[in-house]
């Protein structure tokens, strides 16, 4: 009897073993599952944004508009490769308000090296970009790209520490004839530099805009107007959704 009774409760544990050993292999083959359909996921979602990209260079190679796109690094870095080896004859090209980070911008610069014999317009600002990192590649590249027309920083707070550079870099595009600054925040500091560029024989700008300053002061506009009164290519002078008061207006129609 006891034999007996042994024998059926080893049978017992034996069964709940294999019982356990089935419920972890089927959850672990459920956790492989997961697995398996996140990659799946990931992997279409890359495919679909590279897919994108794609379309809208194939639709208009030319010129290119990616503002407020939502375009990271991954997505830049696609985009370089586009530039590459898909885009022909690139025209304009627009950048701002996305999430570039400087790895990205070092990408989107190096493809843009085969565009700067057609390269006339470009707009950057609001991205993810470091002083030593994206905005120093930036200031760099900028000189060679000497076909630029148009050139507009959108919302590119990040640059202002290095505004006197950037602009001795403006300088050298011979070729600019449109400058635009829209929602960058600048100050007097950044004016007095606009000053220098203004007054600079290498200015050659007809067309000068500011939107959405928000931070233009009597002492900016002064600065300003004294640089605009030596810009003598000087044509258009734009000042939009901007708030002045009766004394900065007196400024203004003084020049």
């Amino acid at each position: 009897m006891l034999a007996s009774a042994f024998v059926v409760l080893r049978k017992r544990k034996d069964e709940e073993e294999e019982v356990k050993q089935e419920k972890k292999s089927q959850v672990s083959e459920e956790k492989v599952e997961s697995h398996h359909e996140t990659l799946e996921k990931q992997v279409d979602l890359t495919d679909y944004r590279f897919a994108r990209l794609k379309r809208l260079c194939d639709q208009n190679s030319d010129i290119l508009d990616f503002r407020g796109f939502g375009m990271d690094q991954e997505d830049a870095l696609n985009l370089g490769v586009l530039l590459a080896e898909n885009v022909q004859d690139l025209e304009y090209l627009h950048l701002s308000k996305n999430a570039l980070t400087d790895l990205g911008m070092v990408q989107v610069l190096l493809a843009l090296k085969q565009h700067r014999s057609t390269l006339q317009g470009l707009t950057i600002g609001g991205n993810d970009l470091t002083i030593s990192g994206g905005i120093q590649a930036l200031t760099d590249a900028l000189p060679t790209f000497g076909t630029l027309e148009y050139l507009c920083f959108d919302g590119f707070q990040e640059m202002l520490p290095r505004f006197g550079k950037l602009m001795r870099r403006v300088a050298l595009l011979d070729q600019l004839r449109e400058l635009e600054f829209k929602n960058n925040d600048l100050t007097t500091d950044q004016m007095v530099v606009m000053e220098r560029y203004l007054r600079s024989s290498h200015c050659h700008i007809k067309i000068l805009s500011f939107y959405e300053e928000t931070l233009i002061t009597t002492d900016c506009l002064t600065a300003l107007t004294r640089g605009l009164k030596y810009s003598y290519k000087l044509r258009l002078l734009t000042l939009s959704h901007m708030r002045f008061s009766v004394d900065q207006i007196k400024i203004i129609g003084d020049y």
